[in-house]
């Protein structure tokens, strides 16, 4: 069951713009994972590497 709003408990987004519902998964080689946990703040920048990869991608296909 969900929490009602307004909850004490109720964890706030740390994000500005909401996220997907649906997450992206990936297997990555033995070690990377504990490697990108290890750093502070670790889900925050992949979302934005992630994005400048995108955005970089993007203006190389339509040249």
């Amino acid at each position: 069951m969900p929490f009602q709003k307004e909850n004490k408990y109720r964890i706030s987004p740390r994000e500005k713009v909401p996220l997907d519902k649906n997450p992206l998964q990936l297997k990555l080689r033995q070690g990377i994972l504990e490697r990108i946990k290890a750093m502070p703040g670790w889900q925050s920048l992949l979302r934005e590497k992630i994005e400048q990869w995108l955005e970089e991608w993007e203006r190389t296909v339509q040249k």
